[in-house]
């Protein structure tokens, strides 16, 4: 997603992991633990050791306030976990507009309320395709999934984006695009409402 590539990560003296550095971003994945282009096929346990070296076996920069854990869909093992690992971690659910998708955001959400973790709004991506030359918006996934799923769960639904194609990246948007400025007002809401110091 950063235009990063596939990289190995070091180790520093104290045999911890040194992340991936990206302007002012460290990064980790299971991407950089596996063969370029092979899936991750693990067991809830090997999944929980590696949120322990993403936790306890990385050398994440002191000053770091905010870390973001992008989950894999459902409402899984690894939801429970990172309770071990986060004194009180914050959802912000993603789902696009179809209905099946909405419903296993809604039980991502739900799973999340027993547990007693906040969540902090609602994304729906792919939200729709924007014709530039007739202005008019197709909705290829339906319509309203993330309305309804916020609708459910009590939460607020953040932001519709639309499915678009970087101008400049894989998968970053400039401000001048669209979706950028979606994702900036989203940055804005999250540092304004998390109290996040830049």
């Amino acid at each position: 997603l950063l235009d990063l590539g596939h990289q190995q990560p070091y180790a520093n003296e104290e045999q911890k992991i040194i992340p991936i550095k990206m302007d002012k971003l460290e990064v980790l994945s299971t991407e950089f633990f596996t063969q370029h282009h092979e899936p991750v096929i693990w067991r809830a346990g090997m999944l929980r050791s590696m949120l322990e070296y993403f936790f306890h076996e990385t050398a994440w920069d002191p000053k770091t306030n905010v870390i973001i854990i992008d989950f894999p869909p459902g409402t899984g093992d690894i939801m429970l976990d990172i309770r071990d690992f986060v004194k009180n971690p914050k959802m912000l659910l993603i789902t696009t507009p179809h209905p099946a998708s909405a419903s296993v955001a809604t039980k991502a959400g739900i799973a999340a309320k027993k547990m007693e973790q906040e969540i902090i709004g609602i994304i729906e991506n792919m939200s729709y395709f924007q014709d530039e030359e007739s202005n008019k918006k197709h909705y290829i996934f339906g319509k309203n999934g993330g309305i309804e799923a916020a609708s459910s769960l009590g939460v607020e639904l953040l932001a519709q984006i639309p499915i678009e194609v970087p101008k400049h990246h894989t998968c970053l948007y400039e401000l001048t695009e669209e979706s950028g400025k979606i994702y900036n007002d989203i940055v804005d809401y999250l540092i304004f409402n998390l109290d996040i110091k830049k």
